[in-house]
Order: structure tokens, then C-alpha cells, then sequence
């Protein structure tokens, strides 16, 4: 066959070599471009990426785990600014006078000696204004004259109180358990008491803001043995 060729170009051995090596060289190629010489498959061919599925439900949580140590105590921070002064507060218990409604009670006492006289001065705490009309009690017990009544603006002679319906009016309290009404000051006498309350007395002061004198009788027929002590109570108006 070579010689055939050979004869009919006309081709050295030189030239016919180099010719078979062209041919070698293109048939190589081609098998090579054709992925081995054979067919492709379909499964050598790449398919088109599916669209993403839908995401899975979330799984259950787990189990919780072990508390951790406890931490180290921090350092102490810094002090802070001095804070701003407040206002000033309110007034103390030292007021002008006594509000309206409101009550001072107190005590008494008197030893006067027999045939005399003694006055029992009673100070408010703080000023009662106007000035309170007061009710003394006269004797525990009695039911022909209960009480006397001293005004701030009547004469000096007390007046007496016949009813007891009159006291309780302005008096509703007792030595145990002193209560007044408004613009009143009642005087209590304790039952113990031996010394007597006189009436129709000219000496008898006026009540005044800041308090009353009260006189006191010794009985003559009581020896040293005069007492008079109770308590008091007084509502401001």
C-alpha cells in the first residue's frame, strides 16, 4: 500500500514518514476532542440546580443545662456626689396658738390649808385664742350645784351650773378621761378630793389665752387633810 502511494507522488521515505506522522497526529486529536471516540451519554451531561426545598421545622429545645458558679463579688465603686440640700422642713411643735378642734389636757393639784384659800394656777402648753369660758367641776358626785362657770368676758363672781345636762353639753368627759368642746376648758375634780370649790368668790380671775387661776377652799373642819386634784382639758374654737 505505502509503496503504492509512494509510487504514484512520487514521495522520498522521508516525505512519506512525516506524511503517516501528520496523519497519526490528526486522528489523535480528534478522538480526543470527541471524549474517547465514543458517543456522550446523558448522564455525562450536567443537569439544571432544582429549586431549594422548604425549610424543616424547628427541633424540640433542649434540656436546660447546669447553673454556672457563682461569680466573684465586684469591687466596691466609687462614692458618689454629695447630693443637693433640701428644702426646708416644716415648722416645729411650737406653734402661735392651738388650732381649731384641737384639745390640751393636763393635771391638777391643790392642798390648801383649813380656812383658807388657795389659788391653782393651769398653763396651756400653747395659746389658746380667743380665750376659753371654763366649767369647774364642784364636788364628785353632787346634784343640787355640779359646776361653776368662769367667761373671759363676764363678771368675777362664777355662775353656777344646776343641770347636768348643762355640764355634759360642754364637759362630756370625766377626771379619768378629760374631754371639752370647742371654746371650753373643763376643770375635773378626782372623787378623793376633801378641799371645796367656792362660790360667789370676787376674786376670781378672768381665763386669759395663756391659762387660768383657779381658788380652792380648805375645809376647817379637815385639819391638814385638804386635797384637791384632778385633770383638765381645753378645745380650741
Amino acid at each position: 500500500m505505502y509503496s503504492s502511494i509512494r509510487g504514484r507522488l512520487r514521495l522520498s521515505p522521508a516525505m512519506m514518514v512525516a506524511v503517516i506522522a501528520l496523519v497519526f497526529a490528526m486522528v489523535g486529536g480528534a478522538v480526543a476532542a470527541n471524549g474517547g471516540g465514543g458517543k456522550a451519554t446523558s448522564s455525562a451531561k450536567q443537569g439544571k440546580q432544582g429549586k431549594p426545598g422548604k425549610q424543616g421545622k424547628p427541633g424540640k429545645p433542649g434540656a436546660q443545662g447546669p447553673a454556672g458558679a457563682k461569680g466573684d463579688t465586684g469591687a466596691a465603686g466609687p462614692q458618689g456626689p454629695q447630693g443637693a440640700v433640701g428644702p426646708t422642713g416644716p415648722a416645729g411643735p411650737f406653734v402661735d396658738k392651738v388650732p381649731a378642734d384641737e384639745t390640751l389636757k393636763g393635771v391638777w393639784g391643790a392642798a390648801p390649808d383649813p380656812g383658807a384659800y388657795e389659788q391653782v394656777p393651769v398653763t396651756f402648753a400653747f395659746p389658746v385664742s380667743p380665750a376659753p369660758t371654763v366649767y369647774v367641776m364642784i364636788e364628785p358626785g353632787a346634784e343640787s350645784e355640779l359646776a361653776y362657770e368662769i367667761t373671759p368676758t363676764g363678771g368675777l363672781a362664777p355662775v353656777p351650773l344646776l343641770s347636768r345636762a348643762e355640764v355634759e353639753a360642754v364637759c362630756p368627759g370625766g377626771p379619768a378621761a378629760p374631754e371639752a368642746e370647742p371654746g371650753a376648758m373643763c376643770v375635773y375634780m378626782d372623787d378623793t378630793s376633801s378641799a371645796t370649790v367656792p362660790l360667789g368668790v370676787a376674786a376670781v380671775r378672768k381665763p386669759t389665752q395663756f391659762g387660768v387661776v383657779l381658788p380652792y377652799f380648805g375645809s376647817p373642819s379637815a385639819g391638814g387633810g385638804n386635797t384637791a386634784f384632778g385633770t383638765w382639758a381645753v378645745t380650741a374654737e
